[in-house]
């Protein structure tokens, strides 16, 4: 069961993460929140206020370097870039301290991935003050998988787009897509809030507007490409460097008797077939992996029910779960999950292109009936 909220130091409440993917004792409980998530993004809240006392009373309690339980929430935050692996930090390029960081109040830190490989990431981040004076810049800064981090708990919508864009690191490498999950009634300003800020976050800096709204409601990205797809309250965003689009929906007992196989069209309804097969999962699981698949292609332009030249097959299960499948040039990685405050599992799908099969984006029926937040 996660760890209970509770106090961390004197600034307010402590992530409700810590017990559960921190591992870390009170006096490191200086994570407050995060602002955005995503795989090779973070933004996050930071309590700067002196959480212990690290020496007995014979020794000056001066810390020249700052607080460390500060300083190790710098690193430790980054887990939840990767929540489904244990990532410990080994090395860092460069830390260059601006300006010493306030002794109360919350700080910001930003940070971005760099780079990627077998054994681990590497991360730059910056720590600013509230009121966005420079404080602190970590270049290089390395973490080394040492393994799973197994988990039992349903994932929390935050975290599910981390676990996604790590899951399809290894099923469509090529890709470099990267997800994350808000709430798109958020109008306070927050990246995590409405899809276009969202989308603009994962894209760039997380101070620019990216992306914008066509007229029909589609997102529409300066640079690389976008996909947003919304679902009880949430909004789920995919950014790559390529055509990318996703899609996700509950799985619920009426599914195939509310709309029928004549609905999910005969290709795939014969790829739920081959799914249900393949995966072993009830009726309700394969029908709605292959909706939320033909979703997305619908979303790239392709048309199972009139392109013969792009059949839906499914090519092979993979490890937690996940099926690979392909239409034409485009590769779908689909997967259900259980996401907690949600009333049912999610089936989520994701399909990417070739960097040159752009093809204009067309809105699906019920995101042409959604209107945009």
């Amino acid at each position: 069961m996660p760890h209970r909220p509770g106090p961390a130091t004197d600034g307010g409440p402590r992530s409700p993460y810590y017990g559960d993917l921190f591992f870390h004792g009170p006096r490191f409980h200086h994570l407050r929140r995060y602002e955005l998530l995503s795989g090779r993004r973070c933004e996050a809240v930071v309590d700067a206020a002196a959480g212990a006392e690290w020496f007995s009373g014979f020794h000056s309690p001066y810390l020249a370097l700052g607080d460390p339980g500060l300083r190790d929430t710098f690193i430790h935050l980054l887990q939840g870039c990767v929540p489904h692996r244990r990532v410990l930090p080994v090395a860092v390029d460069a830390v260059r301290i601006h300006r010493r960081a306030p002794s109360g109040g919350t700080v910001v830190v930003r940070a971005y991935e760099t780079a990627q490989d077998a054994d681990g990431y590497r991360y730059d981040l910056t720590v600013e003050a509230a009121d966005g004076t420079l404080l602190e810049t970590w270049q290089g800064l390395r973490l080394k998988d040492v393994g799973p981090l197994p988990r039992t708990a349903p994932w929390t919508a935050e975290l599910l787009g981390p676990y996604l864009a790590r899951a399809l690191d290894r099923l469509l490498p090529d890709a470099r897509a990267d997800l994350a999950v808000g709430a798109p009634g958020d109008g306070d300003g927050r990246p995590s809030g409405r899809s276009p800020a969202l989308a603009s976050a994962l894209l760039g800096d997380g101070r620019h507007s990216y992306v914008t709204r066509a007229p029909d409601g589609r997102l529409v990205a300066e640079k690389g490409f976008v996909s947003a797809s919304h679902h009880a309250g949430h909004v789920l965003v995919a950014v790559a460097d390529r055509p990318v689009a996703v899609d996700w929906e509950g799985v619920t007992e009426e599914q195939p008797a509310r709309r029928g196989d004549d609905v999910l069209g005969r290709q795939a309804a014969a790829a739920a077939e081959q799914l249900a097969a393949l995966t072993g999962e009830g009726p309700q699981h394969a029908f709605t992996r292959a909706w939320t698949c033909r979703e997305t292609l619908t979303k790239l332009g392709v048309d199972l029910g009139t392109d013969p030249g792009a059949p839906l097959l499914v090519e092979r299960a993979a490890d937690d779960g996940w099926v690979l499948l392909r239409s034409g040039e485009f590769r779908i990685a689909s997967v259900v999950a259980d996401v907690a405050g949600l009333p049912h599992p999610v089936a989520v799908s994701l399909c990417v292109g070739t960097p040159a099969g752009a093809r204009p984006t067309a809105r699906t029926p019920a995101e042409r009936n959604h209107t945009p937040s």
